[in-house]
Protein backbone atom coordinates (compact mmCIF):
# COMPACT_ATOMS: atom_id res chain seq x y z
CA UNK A 1 0.00 0.00 0.00
CA UNK A 2 1.46 3.75 -1.32
CA UNK A 3 1.72 5.99 2.22
CA UNK A 4 1.12 9.05 -0.33
CA UNK A 5 -2.79 9.25 -0.97
CA UNK A 6 -2.38 12.13 -3.51
CA UNK A 7 -1.13 9.48 -5.80
CA UNK A 8 -3.51 8.18 -8.01
CA UNK A 9 -1.56 4.65 -8.85
CA UNK A 10 -3.67 3.79 -11.55
CA UNK A 11 -1.31 6.62 -13.87
CA UNK A 12 2.14 5.97 -13.03
CA UNK A 13 4.11 6.51 -15.95
CA UNK A 14 7.77 6.12 -16.79
CA UNK A 15 9.96 7.25 -19.20
CA UNK A 16 13.50 7.66 -19.57
CA UNK A 17 16.26 7.76 -22.65
CA UNK A 18 19.06 5.72 -23.33
CA UNK A 19 19.92 3.77 -20.33
CA UNK A 20 16.98 5.41 -18.52
CA UNK A 21 15.20 4.22 -21.64
CA UNK A 22 16.25 0.57 -21.01
CA UNK A 23 15.41 1.13 -17.05
CA UNK A 24 12.63 2.07 -17.86
CA UNK A 25 11.71 -0.42 -20.13
CA UNK A 26 12.18 -3.51 -17.36
CA UNK A 27 11.05 -1.23 -14.47
CA UNK A 28 7.15 -1.95 -16.55
CA UNK A 29 8.16 -5.44 -16.96
CA UNK A 30 8.70 -6.22 -13.03
CA UNK A 31 6.61 -3.43 -11.57
CA UNK A 32 2.33 -3.99 -12.97
CA UNK A 33 2.08 -0.36 -10.94
CA UNK A 34 3.74 1.09 -14.12
CA UNK A 35 0.82 2.07 -16.48
CA UNK A 36 2.43 3.55 -18.90
CA UNK A 37 6.22 3.01 -20.29
CA UNK A 38 7.95 4.99 -22.78
CA UNK A 39 11.41 3.94 -23.03
CA UNK A 40 13.37 6.37 -25.57
CA UNK A 41 16.83 5.58 -27.45
CA UNK A 42 16.86 2.23 -25.82
CA UNK A 43 14.61 -0.56 -27.45
CA UNK A 44 15.80 -2.67 -30.36
CA UNK A 45 16.49 -6.23 -31.02
CA UNK A 46 19.73 -7.62 -28.97
CA UNK A 47 21.30 -8.60 -32.15
CA UNK A 48 21.18 -5.29 -33.81
CA UNK A 49 22.27 -3.26 -30.91
CA UNK A 50 23.36 -4.59 -27.35
CA UNK A 51 25.14 -7.67 -29.28
CA UNK A 52 26.34 -5.40 -32.27
CA UNK A 53 27.47 -2.42 -31.31
CA UNK A 54 29.24 -1.01 -27.99
CA UNK A 55 27.38 0.09 -25.61
CA UNK A 56 27.66 0.96 -21.76
CA UNK A 57 26.91 -1.50 -18.88
CA UNK A 58 23.58 -0.26 -18.03
CA UNK A 59 22.04 -2.15 -20.91
CA UNK A 60 22.61 -5.37 -20.20
CA UNK A 61 20.96 -8.37 -18.45
CA UNK A 62 23.61 -10.81 -18.62
CA UNK A 63 23.13 -14.20 -20.80
CA UNK A 64 19.75 -12.36 -21.92
CA UNK A 65 20.09 -12.75 -25.72
CA UNK A 66 20.62 -16.85 -25.17
CA UNK A 67 16.78 -16.90 -23.78
CA UNK A 68 14.84 -14.05 -25.38
CA UNK A 69 14.85 -10.81 -27.37
CA UNK A 70 13.82 -7.48 -25.93
CA UNK A 71 10.78 -7.02 -27.69
CA UNK A 72 9.87 -10.67 -25.67
CA UNK A 73 9.59 -9.31 -22.36
CA UNK A 74 6.79 -7.05 -23.67
CA UNK A 75 4.18 -9.56 -22.62
CA UNK A 76 5.52 -8.47 -19.01
CA UNK A 77 4.00 -5.45 -20.07
CA UNK A 78 0.75 -6.04 -22.21
CA UNK A 79 -1.83 -5.13 -21.82
CA UNK A 80 -0.54 -2.11 -20.35
CA UNK A 81 0.36 1.17 -22.34
CA UNK A 82 3.77 0.96 -23.98
CA UNK A 83 5.26 3.46 -26.06
CA UNK A 84 8.49 3.03 -27.88
CA UNK A 85 10.53 6.38 -28.83
CA UNK A 86 13.06 6.27 -31.09
CA UNK A 87 15.34 7.95 -33.15
CA UNK A 88 15.65 7.26 -36.71
CA UNK A 89 19.15 8.72 -37.19
CA UNK A 90 20.29 6.70 -33.80
CA UNK A 91 23.34 5.18 -34.60
CA UNK A 92 23.26 2.73 -31.84
CA UNK A 93 19.74 1.39 -31.62
CA UNK A 94 19.40 0.90 -35.20
CA UNK A 95 15.71 1.86 -36.66
CA UNK A 96 15.75 -1.29 -38.74
CA UNK A 97 16.24 -3.38 -35.65
CA UNK A 98 13.73 -1.04 -34.08
CA UNK A 99 11.20 -2.11 -36.23
CA UNK A 100 12.30 -5.75 -36.52
CA UNK A 101 11.35 -5.78 -32.32
CA UNK A 102 8.78 -3.67 -32.71
CA UNK A 103 6.75 -5.92 -35.08
CA UNK A 104 7.25 -8.41 -32.01
CA UNK A 105 5.56 -6.52 -29.21
CA UNK A 106 2.35 -5.87 -31.82
CA UNK A 107 2.18 -9.49 -31.90
CA UNK A 108 2.42 -9.95 -28.47
CA UNK A 109 -0.12 -7.12 -27.90
CA UNK A 110 -2.64 -8.19 -30.57
CA UNK A 111 -2.40 -11.18 -28.22
CA UNK A 112 -2.94 -10.04 -25.29
CA UNK A 113 -6.54 -8.06 -26.80
CA UNK A 114 -4.53 -5.19 -26.08
CA UNK A 115 -3.45 -3.51 -30.08
CA UNK A 116 -4.09 0.05 -29.47
CA UNK A 117 -2.15 -0.14 -25.79
CA UNK A 118 1.16 0.48 -27.98
CA UNK A 119 2.51 2.39 -30.26
CA UNK A 120 6.07 3.12 -31.86
CA UNK A 121 7.24 6.82 -31.92
CA UNK A 122 9.83 7.45 -34.31
CA UNK A 123 11.27 11.01 -33.85
CA UNK A 124 13.61 12.66 -36.82
CA UNK A 125 16.56 12.42 -34.84
CA UNK A 126 19.41 10.29 -33.60
CA UNK A 127 20.20 9.57 -29.70
CA UNK A 128 18.16 12.13 -28.98
CA UNK A 129 15.03 12.07 -26.54
CA UNK A 130 12.32 14.67 -28.17
CA UNK A 131 9.84 15.47 -25.60
CA UNK A 132 7.90 17.75 -27.96
CA UNK A 133 7.11 14.61 -29.80
CA UNK A 134 6.15 12.02 -27.00
CA UNK A 135 3.52 14.09 -24.85
CA UNK A 136 1.45 14.75 -27.64
CA UNK A 137 1.62 11.11 -28.81
CA UNK A 138 1.10 9.86 -25.12
CA UNK A 139 -2.18 11.30 -25.06
CA UNK A 140 -3.11 10.20 -28.37
CA UNK A 141 -2.28 6.31 -27.08
CA UNK A 142 -4.04 7.21 -23.72
CA UNK A 143 -7.35 8.33 -25.23
CA UNK A 144 -7.35 5.81 -27.99
CA UNK A 145 -7.27 3.09 -25.50
CA UNK A 146 -9.62 5.13 -23.07
CA UNK A 147 -12.33 5.30 -26.07
CA UNK A 148 -11.85 1.37 -26.71
CA UNK A 149 -12.60 0.68 -22.87
CA UNK A 150 -15.58 3.87 -22.75
CA UNK A 151 -13.38 5.22 -20.30
CA UNK A 152 -12.11 9.21 -20.25
CA UNK A 153 -8.06 9.14 -20.21
CA UNK A 154 -6.85 11.01 -17.51
CA UNK A 155 -5.32 14.31 -18.10
CA UNK A 156 -2.14 15.02 -19.74
CA UNK A 157 0.30 17.52 -18.00
CA UNK A 158 -1.02 21.09 -19.51
CA UNK A 159 3.41 22.20 -19.72
CA UNK A 160 5.04 19.56 -18.48
CA UNK A 161 8.51 20.97 -18.08
CA UNK A 162 10.32 17.56 -17.23
CA UNK A 163 13.65 18.32 -19.46
CA UNK A 164 15.41 21.40 -19.80
CA UNK A 165 18.42 21.71 -21.71
CA UNK A 166 20.50 19.91 -19.00
CA UNK A 167 18.02 17.17 -17.89
CA UNK A 168 18.69 15.89 -13.84
CA UNK A 169 19.88 12.29 -13.75
CA UNK A 170 16.87 11.23 -11.87
CA UNK A 171 14.11 12.97 -10.60
CA UNK A 172 10.49 12.48 -9.22
CA UNK A 173 7.36 14.34 -10.96
CA UNK A 174 4.00 15.05 -9.28
CA UNK A 175 1.49 16.37 -11.66
CA UNK A 176 -2.15 16.57 -10.92
CA UNK A 177 -2.01 13.05 -8.94
CA UNK A 178 0.30 11.46 -12.16
CA UNK A 179 3.27 10.39 -11.20
CA UNK A 180 6.35 10.81 -13.46
CA UNK A 181 9.89 9.57 -13.55
CA UNK A 182 12.35 10.74 -15.53
CA UNK A 183 15.50 8.25 -15.74
CA UNK A 184 18.50 9.36 -17.62
CA UNK A 185 21.86 7.07 -17.84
Amino acid sequence: ELAMPEIDLSRIMILGSSGGGTASFYAACMDERIGFSAPACAFCSYKTSILDILHCTCNFIPSASLWFEMEDLAALIAPRRLMVCTGVLDDIFPIDGVREAYAGVETIYKSAGAPDACRLLEMPKGHYFCHDRVWPAERALRNRKARLVGLKGPPAPKNPRIFSEKPPRKKRFLRGGIVFFNILC
